[in-house]
């Protein structure tokens, strides 16, 4: 809870000092295994059998006497492999699309931008609201990097205008009018020429998940729409 209570910046420091934490906590709390039967201490902490595969054997062919091996194919890429902690570390407590993105990752292309959280969308009356990974430029957040549509029966998709605002990871959109019509379309750009931006100058980079699409470079980033029923509305 302390470390959502942070600002969207702060909490990969945050995760990283609670994992240490925690980390030699629960390794403290490891010991050995106690059987069932007489309560005996293992050597392991597991008391079922680990084994751990070493390589995979395939295309298995047998000499003319069926005793001796001929021929087969070893496959040792299967083989489980421990990567150095450290690395572990910094993976587990970033952000699913780190909106860092700074430094060397920006540098070679390959730091992401802030993202919208999908779930975060929100409409209420002229109030559309939604969430971001990370801070935000507040000179690019507005059109056409935020583009407000609403679909009509009979006049087709109209735009609505809007101010916007920026507070502690949430984007607050106030609407001109309270929309009407049948859908309400949301869209926020991280590609063509004025893109929404993160803090680190980096291009707004979408949604976490997007299948088939990666989540954007230092240069070029990714779109994010969404539509909201208004048939009740209308």
């Amino acid at each position: 809870d302390a470390v959502l209570a942070l600002a969207p910046m702060d909490r990969p420091a945050a995760w990283l000092e609670a994992f240490r934490d925690y980390a030699a906590l629960d390794e403290i709390d490891l010991g050995p295994a106690e059987t069932v039967e007489d309560g005996e201490r293992t050597l392991f902490p597991a008391l079922d059998p680990a084994p751990v595969v070493l390589a995979d054997v395939r295309g298995i062919t047998l000499g003319a006497d069926h005793k001796t091996l001929a021929g087969g194919e070893v496959d040792v890429t299967v083989r489980p492999v421990l990567v150095a902690t450290s690395t572990i570390q910094e993976l587990l407590c970033g952000p699913p699309c780190p909106g860092g993105g700074g430094g060397a990752a920006a540098r070679s292309g390959l730091a992401y931008g802030p993202q919208v959280d999908p779930a975060s969308v929100a409409l209420a009356g002229r109030k559309l609201t939604f969430a971001v990974s990370a801070d935000l430029l507040p000179s690019t957040l507005k059109a056409p990097a935020v583009h407000v549509g609403v679909l009509g029966d009979k006049t087709g998709w109209s735009t609505i205008g809007f101010k916007a605002a920026y507070k502690q990871g949430t984007v607050t959109l106030q609407l001109a009018h309270e929309p009407q019509g049948r859908l309400l379309r949301l869209v926020v750009r991280g590609t063509g020429d004025s893109p929404l931006l993160g803090r680190n100058l980096v291009p707004f980079a979408g949604a976490p998940g997007a299948p088939a699409a990666p989540a954007g470079t230092a240069q070029d980033g990714r779109d994010f729409a969404t539509m909201i029923p208004l048939t009740e509305r209308s």
